[in-house]
């Protein structure tokens, strides 16, 4: 495929300053709206456990 080390080179430097840490804590945000609607889904409020999941916020 030609566009694939087009496409790897963009993110490689749109991510280069990103350290490892940042995008760990990028991945976790993106991750939290489809944890929050499973938790709804099954009755649990998200809120009252987001406490135990991130108590920096």
């Amino acid at each position: 495929m030609q566009a694939q080390p087009k496409i790897h080179a963009y993110y490689a430097q749109a991510l280069d300053e990103f350290s490892v840490g940042d995008l760990s804590h990028t991945l976790h945000d993106l991750l939290r709206p489809p944890e929050n609607m499973q938790r709804l889904d099954q009755g649990v409020d998200p809120a009252a456990d987001d406490a135990a999941t991130c108590p920096s916020r």
